[in-house]
């Protein structure tokens, strides 16, 4: 019995370590999306800076570049977002893992004890019936 509870107790270990590594993923891949949305910001920042507005076909030019760095500015915005949710549920799930863990291994440990427990009444029985032969054995030479 102790070595299933063991194994159970390793299995919910390693949920855990993949949980934290999904985890760490989910967070890589935020951080590369935020990277992402920031660049397109500065595109549109070095492109305001770089234009001169002296001619109109520049000016629409210019314009349609913007309104198209907005609109992926905005789809990298609400991608965030979803993934941000991805993020949170990934944390739940590795403090889900975490109780799954600690629940695990303290009924591996509450197990040992009773095992251990049980071991020592065995014991104490045998020692008990080899005192009370003894004894017994003492009464018949003495009688």
């Amino acid at each position: 019995m102790a070595n299933v509870l063991e194994r159970i107790r390793k299995i919910r270990e390693l949920d855990e370590r993949r949980a934290r590594l999904k985890l760490l993923d989910s967070q890589r891949q935020f951080d590369d999306m935020n990277r992402d949305l920031t660049s397109i910001g500065q595109r549109v920042e070095a492109s305001h800076s770089r234009t001169q507005h002296q001619d109109a076909a520049e000016v629409a030019r210019h314009h349609a570049f913007a309104l198209q760095m907005e609109m992926q500015r905005r789809q990298q915005q609400a991608q965030c977002v979803k993934h941000l949710e991805l993020v949170d549920q990934d944390r739940r799930s590795v403090l889900e893992a975490s109780r799954e863990t600690k629940v695990a291994e303290l009924v591996v440990e509450r197990a040992a004890e009773v095992l251990r427990r049980l071991a020592a009444a065995k014991e104490n029985r045998s020692l008990d019936e080899m005192g009370t032969q003894g004894w017994f054995r003492g009464q018949r030479k003495a009688g």
